[in-house]
């Protein structure tokens, strides 16, 4: 039986470092398709991170690869994931099952794909706690009522008793992100989390994340095709291109002086003419 393993705390160095990440999927009878390649960057403790790029650039499978969520079956990757000094391509499904969740917990896209159609919403959340703290049922519920009246204020508690086909897109959004929260993981990596929303629902879910960070030290991951959402979201800015990177830096610099071409046409019909 493999040991406990306490992963290390977190000293002076990246929350999350990436080097040299390359993935390529493999279908039977034919030769491997590239999906990154050469993909490295570093995140720290409370900063976050934008990653823009069309689609097919890549930018849903350097999601996926970083909690190592890809199938092994038809994914190759070469490379380094580093997180809080533990190295992901290279740890046990036992360790990865302690950080997934705990301390690295994912929003994807469609939230309705991601919630159990035969569950009440409030226990949902709670069944994330006690999965990775324990204890009584008891307490894990009350737990997610304090997660879900962060990202649900103004709304009665009758709300987290219905099921996810009684809830809008925006909700069920705000769902997911309640059990995205709900073990104060150190990284939330939000893949394309306003795609499907209207713009009055992804307005509010920007501001749950914006506030997320004032009051907490979580870092981000923000993955998206828009780059509108992310002035004031993100502290650096990725881009990539048919999974490769074409530049990065300060948020500031890349969405409003990008020094390449791609960025700036990426960006021309996104983003305001002004800061």
């Amino acid at each position: 039986m493999e040991p406990e393993t306490a992963l290390p705390a977190v000293g002076s160095g990246p929350l999350l470092e990436v080097q040299d990440l390359c993935v390529s999927y493999v279908a039977s009878a034919q030769m491997p398709r590239t999906a990154l390649a050469g993909i490295s960057f570093r995140i720290r403790a409370g900063e976050s991170l934008g990653i823009i790029g069309e689609s097919g650039s890549g930018k849903s499978t350097l999601a996926l690869s970083i909690p190592g969520l890809l199938p092994p079956d038809t994914s190759i990757v070469h490379g380094r994931i580093c997180f809080r000094g533990t190295e992901m391509l290279r740890s046990s499904d036992r360790i990865l099952r302690k950080i997934r969740g705990a301390l690295i917990s994912m929003v994807f896209q469609h939230p309705g794909m991601a919630l159990n159609p035969f569950m009440r919403v409030r226990r949902q959340v709670a069944e994330v706690i006690q999965a990775h703290n324990g204890g009584p049922l008891s307490r894990s519920l009350e737990q997610a009522d304090a997660v879900l009246k962060r990202v649900f204020r103004d709304q009665s508690n009758e709300l987290f008793e219905a099921y996810p086909h009684q809830l809008s897109g925006g909700q069920r959004q705000r769902i997911s992100i309640a059990q995205a929260f709900a073990c104060n993981p150190e990284l939330v990596i939000a893949d394309e989390p306003t795609a499907s929303l209207d713009a009055v629902s992804q307005a509010g879910v920007l501001e749950i994340f914006r506030e997320c960070r004032t009051i907490s030290s979580t870092s981000f991951v923000i993955i998206t095709h828009n780059p509108a959402i992310l002035p004031g979201l993100v502290d650096r800015v990725l881009v990539l291109r048919n999974g490769e990177s074409v530049e990065e830096g300060a948020a500031r610099d890349v969405l409003y002086e990008p020094k390449k071409a791609y960025t700036a046409e990426l960006l021309r019909s996104a983003l305001p003419v002004s800061a």
